[in-house]
C-alpha cells in the first residue's frame, strides 16, 4: 500500500499486520536508513559491513566477500 517508510535503499518485506525495513545487499544500516559499506569491505548482512582480507581490495557497496579482489601477489621462496 505504500504506507511504509522504508529507505529506497531497503528491501520492505510484509509481515502479518506490518513490514519490516532490511537494507539491500552492500548497504548497512536500521532499515529505514541505509548506507554503502565502505570501499575495501562488503556487507555481512543488512547491520553490518566486514573488512575485506588482507592484500584485497572491494569497491563502495560491495555485497559479498567475493567482491574482495587480491590487491598483490604473495611469492613464496
Amino acid at each position: 500500500m505504500g504506507t511504509h517508510n522504508c529507505s529506497a535503499l531497503t528491501n520492505c518485506i510484509n509481515i502479518p499486520g506490518s513490514y519490516e525495513c532490511h537494507c539491500k545487499p552492500g548497504y548497512y544500516g536500521n532499515g529505514i536508513e541505509c548506507s554503502p559499506c565502505p570501499e575495501n569491505f562488503y556487507s555481512f548482512n543488512d547491520t553490518t559491513c566486514i573488512s575485506c582480507p588482507q592484500d584485497s581490495t572491494s569497491l563502495l557497496a560491495s555485497t559479498s566477500i567475493i567482491d574482495c579482489k587480491c590487491t598483490s601477489f604473495n611469492h613464496y621462496p
